[in-house]
């Protein structure tokens, strides 16, 4: 199999292990060979213990590591843990809890004595938990700050979004008393985690700015700290960087060098070989094309691309799920949203993830919204703005544009008849919707289906054009529908402007193209 121990040396001269030289369809075929040898678990050990694992290299390997039994758990430690993250990975919180009790129990108070090797194992895990809260979060994390004499080189220290620590922990609710305290955070941060913790702090800190409308500051940040994170081996932090800074400038008008951009973070995530970030990569991607309208893109991404959720649920692909849902309202697939924003959200709640579970509702929101019924598109916006409201997010319901505006408008006349079941304060409120308005006038084409880019046809201009891709003349559409030829040449005239088009053919395969002909 060819893998051989492989250390490098940081500048602080901590030892840690480089990435895996190899692509995970390529561990799959060892671990595939190895299995048909018989010695599956001997290869695990070898090659999960002598490289930094690739998140979505643990995830492909999962079925290697559920076939072995529970006694090759009880007695390697260190598998055992890659075992539970692959549970949590998988959003199945009581299997990930059952493994986790193979270690013995865990000390109420730490003290720096209690950091035996087995302890390591179990703090690393609780910290990668999503069924631990933050404040047991935290407590462990000050502990190993205050204890370690190296940094934690297994941990990943964030996946696809800083504010989502390890993939799994949110952050936002908690970054006001993070910036509060800058420095003992920055310096727990890089004592638990060491170099591949930089930045960590500061994109987080830009994210939480952007979500609360903060745009200016949150700039400020992420165009500070990606010079300092070029360098650095670990892009999972420069490539969130890179993503934040793009979305501001393109809602900030500013998309000419897009394309650019993109290709210079595909070249870092391909060279620096974090073949976890590809997923996310194309779908920030993509979303760019949504708001752009390019249907032909969202379709090609929406059949080839996107994560399948019939499959096993992968939770590091949340960001790919929450843009393949805005690509099924874009196609009008509106029960799909619906669908996957419900499977995600049981997924979600059993961790500590506000900001995702509120975009879910959003999600649920717009596709009941677009599907026609208003009642539970306001009672999903509720759930939402209940989240939002505590937190004072403003760009996760502003930047969806117009179709925000128009939920809204649910609430507004709810709460003007006195039906509401909540009033949120009314300058939140505002704030959302001034940033509705400027993405809605920026992108006006975005999460609107191709039907809803053309005028509805009426009853008697969709049987006229149905007519009509059967072949038949006017005088002939005249005598089935039994009306003058001079009504069914008045129907195909707002037939035509409706569908933006200039002749009977080019309305049909227009017609065609979104769906009016089946």
């Amino acid at each position: 199999m060819e893998y051989t121990m492989n250390y490098k040396k940081q500048e602080n001269d901590v030892l840690f292990l480089d990435r895996c030289p190899k692509r995970s369809d390529e561990v799959v075929k060892d671990l595939t060979e190895a299995k048909e040898q018989g010695r599956l678990e001997e290869a695990l050990l070898e090659i999960f213990s002598k490289y930094e694992m690739d998140m979505l290299i643990i995830w492909k390997c999962r079925e290697f590591f559920r076939s072995c039994p529970d006694d090759f758990y009880r007695k390697n430690m260190h598998v055992l843990s890659y075992r539970t993250l692959i549970e949590a990975m998988a959003g199945n919180v009581e299997e990930a809890k059952r493994y986790e009790s193979f270690l013995d129990g865990f000390p109420e108070e730490l003290q720096e004595y209690t950091l035996t090797a087995m302890n390591l194992v179990k703090m690393m895990i609780k910290m990668v938990m999503p069924y631990y809260d933050n404040e047991e979060f935290f407590r462990i994390t000050s502990f190993l700050a205050s204890s370690l004499k190296n940094p934690i080189k297994a941990l990943a220290v964030t996946a696809c979004r800083p504010s989502v620590i390890n993939g799994f922990r949110d952050v936002t609710e908690i970054c006001p008393q993070m910036e509060n305290n800058t420095e003992k955070v920055i310096d727990a941060i890089y004592k638990t985690y060491g170099n591949s913790g930089k930045g960590v702090y500061e994109v987080a800190l830009a994210e939480w700015k952007y979500e609360i409308g903060d745009t200016f500051n949150a700039l400020l940040l992420v165009a500070g700290t990606i010079p300092a994170l070029e360098s650095e081996r670990d892009i999972r932090c420069l490539f969130v960087a890179f993503v934040l800074q793009m979305k501001i400038l393109i809602f900030g008008g500013q998309t000419k060098s897009t394309s650019e951009m993109f290709e210079n973070i595909r070249e870092k995530v391909k060279n620096r070989r974090f073949e976890e970030l590809e997923a996310s990569l194309e779908a920030a991607i993509c979303l760019y094309h949504c708001y752009e309208g390019d249907y032909e893109y969202i379709e090609d991404w929406l059949t080839n691309v996107a994560p399948n959720e019939n499959d096993e649920i992968f939770m590091m692909d949340m960001y790919s799920y929450f843009v393949k849902m805005r690509c099924y309202l874009q196609t009008g697939k509106y029960m799909m949203t619906l669908l996957l924003s419900r499977k995600l959200t049981q997924y979600l709640q059993k961790g500590f993830r506000p900001h995702d579970v509120c975009e879910c509702y959003i999600l649920s929101a717009m596709a009941c919204l677009k599907a026609g019924d208003k009642e539970n598109a306001y009672i999903e916006l509720d759930k939402a703005l209940e989240i939002g409201s505590k937190l004072g997010y403003v760009r996760v319901f502003g930047d969806e544009g117009q179709i925000m505006l128009d939920l809204l408008s649910i609430y507004n006349l709810k709460v003007s008849k006195k039906e509401a079941l909540n009033v949120y304060d009314n300058s939140w409120i505002k704030r959302i919707k001034g940033v509705a308005l400027e993405i809605s006038n920026r992108y006006p084409d975005y999460l609107k289906s191709e039907s809803e880019l053309y005028g509805k046809l009426s009853k008697s201009e969709q049987q006229v054009l149905h007519m009509m891709a059967q072949g038949f003349k006017n005088d002939e559409i005249a005598f089935q529908l039994n009306v003058k030829t001079v009504t069914v040449k008045f129907h195909i005239t707002n037939i035509f402007k409706k569908l933006m088009v200039q002749n009977r053919q080019q309305a049909i395969n227009r017609a065609r193209e979104i769906g009016y002909l089946e």
